[in-house]
């Protein structure tokens, strides 16, 4: 029998809630993970139960709260930037991030995902993909074969990505949004919601529309 492991969510906000919900879910299927508080640095919130789990600590205090040898750590925020400054500051701090996969997700078995990335239920993510470090994937995307999505992107719910397509690091991209095979997305980029992007968006980029146009 594999040992269970201990996991503090990092953000007690929406996005954090929904996590916690994925790791239930799988434990109650006989995953490994176990919930065991979050870390929030709102301090209205600490100390305090959120769907039945407390908020143990605020990031500066976390190493007096969280021992890093025996939990690890989910990061549940959302913004790309701020997802990236965490877990990099908690990574310095030596602690380690589990990968959340949902049992009710499609994941191809030719998929590589990177550590601390998050895939939420009614995902398909088909071959040869690449998933980085740090990434989320919600409710209801597809991700259709060799597409390589970059560290710390935030991929909203309902998103559709064709085949071949390349997203860079930290990039946001909006709920709805449909992204044809063949393209590359830049670095640090944003597709508001609702988009079709048919075109390659440089780096930096705020982008959005029906096809998708940079704006910034």
């Amino acid at each position: 029998m594999t040992d269970s492991v201990n996991v503090a969510i990092v953000g007690a906000g929406g996005h954090g809630r929904e996590i916690l919900d994925i790791i239930l879910n799988n434990s109650q299927a006989g995953d490994v993970l176990k919930p065991v508080g979050f870390i929030d640095d709102d301090p209205i919130k600490k100390g305090k139960y959120i769907d039945g789990y407390q908020v143990i600590s605020t990031i500066d205090e976390i190493e007096r709260h969280v021992d890093g040898a025996s939990i690890s750590l989910v990061c549940g925020i959302g913004n790309p930037e701020l997802n990236r400054k965490i877990s990099e500051r908690l990574s310095r701090l030596n602690y380690q991030f589990a990968t959340v996969i949902s049992n009710k997700s499609d994941i191809s078995n030719n998929v590589t995902l990177g550590k601390g990335t998050i895939i939420f239920p009614s995902v398909t993510i088909n071959t040869g993909c690449i998933i980085g470090n740090f990434v989320t994937v919600n409710v209801g995307t597809t991700v259709s074969h060799d597409s390589n999505i970059g560290d710390y992107c935030n991929i909203n719910p309902g998103v559709h990505i064709a085949g071949n397509v390349t997203l860079g690091r930290e990039c946001y991209i909006g709920m709805g949004t449909n992204i044809i095979q063949n393209i590359t997305i830049g670095d640090r980029s944003t597709i508001g919601a609702g988009s079709v992007v048919i075109r390659d968006i440089c780096g930096s980029s705020l982008a959005y529309g029906v096809p998708a146009k940079p704006v910034r």
